[in-house]
């Protein structure tokens, strides 16, 4: 009994979907970034008060700030970038303004 080799055939739609769809590598790209963005953003608390932040994302900062220990808070920053991911485009473009703003005026 020998073996069927069968050959996949792209469809149209195949395509399309592969197109619209972000690769895993992009997926992983953006979850670092918004992780860069949420470990800037605690360490400065001061931002805190002039961006408007959901609970549960001030609640993670404040937990992030707590943990000493270096995995706690790389998980910590994995959960804040999680939550980062539902804030609209419009909010992630001012916390990030709000955080470049920050480093201007510090430097």
């Amino acid at each position: 009994m020998s073996k069927k080799h069968f050959q996949w055939i792209a469809d149209a739609s195949d395509e399309s979907s592969d197109s619209e769809k972000p690769s895993r590598s992009e997926k992983k790209r953006r979850a670092l970034d918004l992780q860069k963005i949420g470990e800037k953003l605690a360490t400065s608390q001061s931002l805190w008060d002039t961006l408007a932040l959901p609970d549960s994302l001030r609640t993670a900062l404040h937990e992030y700030l707590r943990f000493t220990s270096h995995e706690a808070k790389r998980r910590q920053l994995q959960y804040i970038g999680k939550l980062m991911r539902e804030l609209s485009q419009a909010d992630l473009t001012s916390i990030k303004d709000a955080i470049r703003h920050g480093e201007q005026k510090n430097s």
